[in-house]
């Protein structure tokens, strides 16, 4: 049985046009620094598998569909030519009988040979007539179908149909995993604001604290100086009653003196 070209090119080309979806999830994956996509990927392991599977599937379907529809065409067209070999033959047997007949001498042949040699041409020539018209039939049969796979390359358009699944399939995984890409990304951002106003509100509380502190170190120094200056004025209280208490003394002594002075 001969396969037609277009049956055995597909298969080279529809393996090439798999590898999309296998790099789906992976031909961007360098470009991200703040999350790993391998271990992101991973939780996706699942519908990613699911989405190759279903699109290998439909290709494949499309694919093996016309594949299997060429093969029986080309059975088909096979044997419309094994016919026109048998038509040919046939053929070649009744010109072989018709010669043999004619190849009869009529002058020795009775009417009633005659007649039946008349009939049996007849009948040759109808049978010759009948297999040339399906001689016609079958040439313009394997004529137009060889001329439509021409036009329209019926495994050339389920190639392209397999390829628009697989990169569909293929753009779908890349827009699946760039979504939990962004999501991440939005998750880590969020985690981050998050931190820098724990940070900010850590900051203000110790600002406050220092604040306090510095109120609390000016308010003892402050007691600390007060302090000082009443135990100064003590002392100086202190001396200035002392210096009266001996001035007394004295004024008491030297009234004394005059005293005995009299005496």
């Amino acid at each position: 049985m001969q396969v037609s070209k277009n049956t055995t090119i597909y298969m080279g080309q529809n393996k090439a046009n798999l590898r999309h979806i296998e790099e789906a999830g992976q031909k961007n994956s360098k470009k991200s620094g703040s999350f790993n996509m391998a271990r992101m990927l991973s939780g996706q392991e699942d519908s990613i598998l699911l989405k190759k599977q279903l699109a290998r599937k439909q290709a494949y379907k499309i694919v093996g569909d016309t594949f299997a529809s060429e093969r029986q065409l080309d059975a088909e067209q096979d044997a419309r030519r094994d016919r026109q070999q048998d038509i040919i033959s046939e053929k070649r047997e009744i010109k072989d009988l018709m010669a043999a007949y004619e190849d009869m001498p009529e002058e020795e042949m009775t009417e009633e040979m005659l007649a039946e040699k008349r009939e049996a041409m007849q009948q040759y020539q109808k049978q010759l007539d009948a297999l040339d018209a399906e001689m016609g039939n079958l040439h313009r049969a394997i004529h137009d179908t060889e001329q439509g796979r021409l036009e329209k390359s019926p495994m050339g358009e389920a190639q392209e149909m397999a390829d628009e699944i697989l990169e569909a399939a293929s753009q779908e995984i890349i827009g699946m995993v760039w979504a939990e890409a962004k999501d991440h990304i939005d998750e880590e951002q969020e985690k981050r604001e998050e931190l820098a106003e724990k940070a900010a509100e850590k900051k203000e509380e110790l600002e406050e604290k220092l604040e306090k502190a510095k109120e609390d170190r000016e308010e003892a120094e402050e007691l600390a100086k007060a302090i000082k200056e009443a135990t100064s004025m003590d002392d100086v209280k202190r001396e200035i009653n002392e210096m009266l208490d001996k001035m007394k003394l004295i004024e008491e002594d030297i009234k004394g003196a005059k005293v005995d002075e009299t005496l």
